[in-house]
């Protein structure tokens, strides 16, 4: 409006003055930022007669956050502070009537970004309502964010970093190759090598797939369509059909798992006569067929792979003690800022919002581009972040 435009032109203009954008943005405190809302309030009341909020203004700032490219509503939140107790937003939820439920939250405890990609969205979307108010073209802002800023998270603790990530692979990597030249001299190192190995495979496919921290995290061939890549994962609500989501696996995760397959069969003929236990696990649960992988204590001892199990193999392995659904906000926050489109996020971790969901008789995601989507974004991170298909016991000479 013309008396708003005329309040803030002296502050567009003086902001637009230099590239490098406003030099105070997210540096005041609670009470003067406060103060200074006030202030910008009361400017406008008395320029013409409105019962405007901060409330509105803050809601109105947020909505307009949410809807730039690649943005949601957790950017957005987070940009401008307001994380809710998780706790307190379940009983509001449960509490609510179907109407006001239209629009569910996606839990924030996914969701960690960068506070320079958080500061670059809101002078994206300050500039939006600037040029709006005065009528011209958004002006293209350079935002210079300090190393600390591009270093800094703001969001779940439980996000790792990149480099955290490509150590951890790089560790794995090296420890399959060590203790593979060790069980070549000493076949009782087979028990460990097999653990090594189950452990890096587990974790790349937890990560491709964005595999909930479940016990049934293997994935059968039958639930995989080789010709497309696509996956069918069923990991929420016991397995059942209505929370199912589907993935697509890059070449090399595909690689793995029959490395993985191939291994353990070798791994049956090799430990057979040491491990009773091994033949009664593989009758009932023969990989490649089942959902459930099978590891060895260094007795020789057959068990089910647990995400307890794999959390502590992650750490004897290399050193970090990461929870077992690391990949989950790892996948997301990372995603989102390289560019992936929200929906496509969405649809890979099986979030969704009240009547949109992305796998529905009537959705309009179309699966031709969710899956080039995720093969020019997760299939990006993941190579960059170091992953490859590693051979298990067997190997060509």
């Amino acid at each position: 409006t013309q008396h708003t435009a005329c309040i803030i032109e002296p502050y567009v203009k003086a902001r637009l003055a230099t590239l490098e954008g406003p030099g105070i943005l997210f540096t005041m405190n609670n009470l003067q930022s406060k103060s200074a809302g006030q202030k910008f309030l009361f400017s406008i009341k008395r320029s013409h007669d409105t019962e405007i909020t901060l409330v509105n203004l803050s809601r109105f700032l947020e909505l307009q956050i949410e809807r730039l490219p690649y943005s949601d509503s957790s950017q957005a939140r987070l940009t401008l502070g307001k994380i809710e107790d998780k706790k307190l937003s379940m009983d509001i939820e449960e509490n609510s009537t179907e109407e006001s439920q239209s629009r569910s939250m996606i839990d924030l405890h996914y969701s960690c970004f960068t506070v320079a990609s958080l500061q670059n969205k809101y002078i994206q979307a300050a500039s939006h309502l600037e040029s709006l108010w005065l009528g011209n073209v958004p002006p293209e802002v350079k935002f210079q964010s300090s190393r600390l800023e591009q270093e800094s998270y703001l969001g779940t603790p439980f996000r790792p970093k990149r480099d955290t990530i490509k150590a951890l692979v790089e560790r794995l990597q090296s420890r399959i190759d060590q203790i593979y030249i060790d069980y070549l001299e000493d076949s009782t190192q087979l028990a460990k090598f097999h653990r090594c190995f189950l452990t890096y495979s587990t974790v790349m496919v937890n990560l491709a797939t964005a595999m909930r921290a479940v016990c049934e995290c293997a994935l059968p061939w039958k639930q995989i369509n080789l010709k497309s890549s696509f996956a069918v994962v069923c990991d929420k609500n016991e397995g059942e059909y209505a929370s199912s989501r589907r993935i697509w696996l890059p070449p090399f995760v595909l690689d793995q798992i029959r490395y993985l397959i191939s291994h353990v069969n070798v791994l049956y003929n090799e430990a057979v006569r040491k491990s009773p236990s091994l033949v009664k696990a593989f009758g009932l649960y023969l990989p490649g067929e089942s959902k459930r992988h099978i590891s060895l204590s260094d007795n020789f001892n057959a068990y089910l792979l647990a995400p307890k199990d794999l959390r502590e193999f992650t750490f004897e392995f290399t050193g970090f003690d990461l929870r077992s659904n690391w990949t989950r906000p790892y996948l997301r926050s990372n995603l989102i800022e390289a560019g992936c489109p929200i929906e496509s996020v969405n649809a890979l971790l099986g979030h969704a919002e009240l009547g949109r969901y992305p796998w529905s008789a009537t959705s309009a995601l179309n699966p031709a581009d969710y899956r080039e989507t995720l093969n020019t974004y997760l299939q990006k991170l993941m190579l960059e972040d170091g992953w490859k298909a590693v051979p298990g016991i067997w190997r060509e000479n």
